[in-house]
């Protein structure tokens, strides 16, 4: 199998007698009581040459074949791989860097007599014109066994190795410890797209899915995370019998009895679940969700791993993003235990909020499912949740996530908010929260909270909280409320405050430029509106500037219709408004206008 280092290596073994298959010579010299033998073990397209010193009395030293006995016991790992850390020369040429090599060693090519694989690798070498040992700066490797002494670079040749990956999966007698770690080395190939299609025209998918039973629990995750990674590409490509096997396969997992195997069955329908097709595969599989939503319902979520729990608040966030899967998860009474996690937003992680947050959104869209939700407070432990974001009380990394956790909990609100039965709990539990939003720095943060303010503002009584929590941003208030918010300022104006009448007379007159002729109508709509604005011209408490402001608001209003001109006249003159004033606000005088 090709790799990408071969490694030559000193084993100093504290040992009394080497067994010696071969004599092939016998070094003449002798110093420090130290005899050598070098075994060779070989493989089908890499060698790993080991120099054993037995520290003893003065004996002879012979070079020998010694891979025999290794071959032959079953028992014993084949695969033998190595992670070494060793000092090279660095690339620009002045001192060393420290580079981590790995030697992977499946013995497989037992037909071949070991000294022919010795002579073909030795002769591989040679040709490759490697780095010499000597030229590398040597560390110490598993102290008492092994001292690095050389090593030589080889070229990738990742997608030569993907077929023999999958021959040596399939092989039967393939021990368990060297089983997982190939598949640990064909996840890392599985990163190129190029390297996925050849696994799967190698039928790797199926090779795994029979893995996943296999009695190592090791094993069965292994394969799992293979077929995770195949799926990725696996989608652009439907294959109806593939895609049976993935999905039985999966669905059993979740089944298993160690955590690592079911994460690893949760992470198949979450790499599944990215694409809309995957989507629609799982939804219409009615036993996987239904499986995937008991293990959410039948049981409290504490008696769940946690890390199980996340895995699959996100496959549900994934399924649910598409039409099909929002409508069959609102089949299951999934929201109960989404819930229960907004509802602790400090001791859960941001991405798990965040998914949390996207069930509820999603499936909110169906009218039974957003009554539920309201039912069991999804508005009020939203609200309160995306408050403690907000505040920073919520632990989010990167920062980045905030942003998106925000968005996520306004949405939400926004999905419910839309029902008649939310729309007093927004009141009640959301004006600070979706006010402060109005000022974020994502536009879709803006303007999901504007939208569910003015939906809660569809309620009368909605209205006046809202305005008076904007009554000092005029400009906010003008575009969230609009119009709606006319009415709430004539508290403010007839209340002749000091700091609310001159607020409310601005936001009136950023109303009015907007909409000069819909800010007319309320006013006269409004009950003893004109009245106070009229009052408000002779009121001493009512600063000039305050004053002025109003007299610009009826004059808008004498421009906007005759109509409201009479209004605006008639107003007037039964409050006694003097003649310079009245002349100034309609163009005519008391006695014109009559």
């Amino acid at each position: 199998l090709d790799v990408d280092l071969v490694v030559v290596a000193v084993a100093v073994a504290a040992v009394a007698v080497v067994v010696v298959v071969a004599v092939v010579a016998v070094v003449a010299s002798v110093e420090a009581a130290v005899a050598a033998v070098v075994a060779v073990v070989a493989s089908m397209e890499a060698v790993v040459v080991v120099v054993a010193v037995a520290v003893a009395v003065v004996v002879p030293v012979a070079v020998a074949v010694a891979a025999e006995a290794w071959l032959a016991a079953p028992s014993k790992s084949v695969y033998g791989e190595k992670r070494i850390s060793v000092d090279v020369p660095a690339a620009s040429g002045e001192g060393t860097e420290k580079v981590e090599y790995r030697v992977w060693n499946p013995c497989i090519d037992s037909t071949a007599p070991p000294e022919a694989v010795f002579a073909r690798e030795v002769k591989k070498l040679q040709q490759e014109q490697f780095k010499p040992a000597e030229q590398l700066t040597l560390e110490p490797y598993e102290r008492d066994h092994a001292v690095v002494v050389g090593s030589y670079r080889a070229p990738k040749k990742e997608k030569k190795a993907i077929p023999k990956y999958a021959e040596l999966l399939a092989m039967e007698n393939l021990a368990d410890e060297d089983r997982c770690r190939a598949l640990q080395d064909l996840r890392e190939l599985l990163s190129s797209p190029n390297f996925k299609y050849t696994a799967i025209m190698k039928e790797v998918m199926f090779t795994c899915a029979d893995l996943t039973q296999s009695i190592s629990a090791e094993v069965r995750a292994g394969a799992a995370l293979v077929m995770a990674s195949l799926i990725l590409f696996e989608m652009d490509t439907p294959n109806d019998r593939s895609d049976e096997v993935v999905l039985t396969t999966a669905t059993r997992l979740l089944g298993d009895d160690e955590e690592d195997v079911v994460a690893a069955g949760c992470r198949i329908f979450i790499n599944l679940t990215i694409s809309n097709e995957g989507c629609l595969l799982l939804a219409n599989k009615i036993s996987a969700v239904t499986t995937l939503a008991n293990m959410l319902t039948i049981q409290l979520l504490s008696k769940l791993p946690t890390r199980i729990v996340e895995l699959l608040v996100e496959v549900l966030a994934n399924l649910t993003r598409v039409y099909e899967g929002a409508r069959t998860c609102a089949q299951y009474p999934v929201i109960k235990p989404v819930l229960s996690l907004i509802k602790k937003p400090r001791t859960c992680r941001a991405e798990t909020l965040l998914h949390s947050a996207m069930v509820i959104t999603n499936v909110a869209a169906y009218d039974q499912a957003k009554r539920d939700a309201i039912q069991l407070d999804a508005v009020e432990l939203c609200l309160k949740a995306l408050s403690k974001v907000l505040l920073g009380q919520v632990r989010c990394e990167p920062v980045e996530k905030r942003d998106e956790l925000t968005r996520c909990l306004v949405a939400a609100v926004m999905a419910l908010s839309t029902a008649e039965d939310a729309k007093s709990r927004v009141i009640e539990f959301g004006i600070e929260p979706l006010v402060q939003c109005l000022t974020h720095t994502s536009a879709a943060v803006r303007q999901n909270a504007s939208i569910t303010i003015n939906s809660a503002c569809d309620l009368p009584r909605g209205v006046a909280p809202f305005t008076q929590r904007l009554l000092h941003t005029p400009d906010l208030l003008v575009d969230v409320l609009g119009i709606k918010a006319v009415s709430a300022l004539d508290k403010n104006i007839s209340s002749f405050d000091d700091e609310d009448t001159p607020a409310a007379v601005k936001a009136l007159t950023a109303i009015q430029k907007k909409d000069a002729y819909g800010t007319a109508d309320r006013i006269v709509q409004t009950l003893n509106m004109l009245d106070n604005l009229v009052k408000a011209l002779l009121e001493n408490e009512v600063p000039a500037q305050t004053q002025q402001g109003v007299a610009d608001v009826l004059r808008r209003m004498d421009q906007a219709d005759t109509s409201y001109q009479r209004r605006v006249g008639k107003c007037m003159v039964k409050n006694y408004i003097p003649d310079v004033l009245f002349s100034q606000i309609l163009g005519l005088t008391p006695a014109e206008f009559t």
